[in-house]
């Protein structure tokens, strides 16, 4: 059993009620055997504000609230085989089973210390663990200005203890290189997960860009772009006769724009990918990601969208206070 649809104003239920429609009509949907899931924060007028994780459903079209709460979901986590989730909210790191209905349960408080940027569990130590890290200075090295960082290691003393600091280091670093130095360090190591930075990393810049090739826009037309050698061309995986135009920086910044634009280089023909939320051009870290046939663009300005990449339809859209935005597996039904 899934919960009940949250009511909508009336534009945004006639939209859902298209976009339901559409992906009922997709064969692409209909073969999709993961959901979107994004984070939404209420609005200005909402009586109580929360942030609420919901899943657009490619297969009938629903977008549903998995769970809301009043603070940030944070660094969600699954197990190898995704029956549960874990994340961070409101200090607490938390866990719940990944299905429908299923309400979380708080396992450790997070250290109070505000320089951290993750936590885990050690199977070693059979105790939480959380990294910490922050600038503390710059110093000349060479005739190089660098930066000092402070990082550190907690861990956990069970019992509602406060947790101990068992590591830490001040280290000299350039700018793009002050990275957190123990994540390979027995001391450190992780109880195997899946972070959805992971399942959101197929839309990474980075990853389209080295996967790309530079595209001739004198052989394939634009509508609308003009010539410019940042156009850059990768084929989709799971659309027959498909490519994606897209430009890139030159200057080594991991950032594409849009508009993007779906094209077929065996017939030289290309058109402009539906975008309803930034259809001017912007420098974004994330292009799309693909599956069964469905393009996720999880939109850099926090308006994620689903397209079939076969047809050009949109399927879905969200325009406001949306973040995270990533293809994941199914929960299972409320036992």
């Amino acid at each position: 059993m899934r919960p009940p649809r949250l009511a909508l104003p009336c534009a945004l239920a006639l939209a859902a009620g298209l976009a339901a429609a559409g992906a009922a009509a997709s064969p692409a949907a209909r073969r999709c055997d993961r959901d979107v899931a994004f984070f939404q924060a209420s609005g200005p007028g909402a009586p109580q504000a929360r942030i609420e994780w919901r899943l657009f459903d490619p297969a009938d079209g629903s977008d549903r609230v998995l769970l809301a709460l009043p603070e940030r979901i944070e660094s969600p986590r699954w197990d190898a085989k995704f029956r549960h989730v874990m994340f961070a909210s409101d200090g607490w790191i938390q866990r719940m089973p990944w299905a429908w209905g299923a309400q979380p349960v708080r396992l450790e408080r997070l250290p109070q210390a505000e320089d951290v940027s993750d936590w885990w569990f050690n199977p070693d130590s059979s105790r939480w663990q959380a990294a910490a890290g922050r600038e503390v200075g710059e110093t000349l090295v060479g005739g190089a200005m660098l930066q000092r960082w402070w990082f550190g290691l907690w861990q956990s003393a069970g019992a509602g203890e406060p947790w101990r600091l068992i590591h830490a280091d001040t280290l000299t670093c350039d700018e793009d290189a002050c990275t957190w130095p123990w994540t390979a360090a027995p001391f450190a190591r992780r109880e195997r997960d899946v972070p959805l930075a992971s399942l959101a990393h197929d839309a990474a810049a980075d990853a389209w860009i080295a996967r790309s090739r530079a595209l001739d826009t004198t052989r394939v037309k634009l509508p609308g772009a003009g010539p410019d050698r940042a156009w850059r061309l990768r084929p989709l995986r799971s659309v027959h006769h498909a490519s994606v135009a897209f430009r890139a920086l030159a200057n080594g910044e991991r950032l594409v724009s849009r508009p993007f634009y779906l094209v077929d280089p065996g017939h030289g023909t290309s058109r402009l990918l539906p975008d309803p939320a930034s259809p001017m051009e912007s420098w974004v870290p994330e292009l799309l990601a693909e599956r069964a046939g469905l393009l996720l663009v999880p939109g850099g300005t926090g308006a994620p969208f689903v397209v079939d990449g076969a047809t050009g339809q949109v399927l879905f859209s969200r325009q406001e206070l949306t973040s995270g935005a990533a293809w994941v597996p199914r929960p299972r039904p409320h036992p």
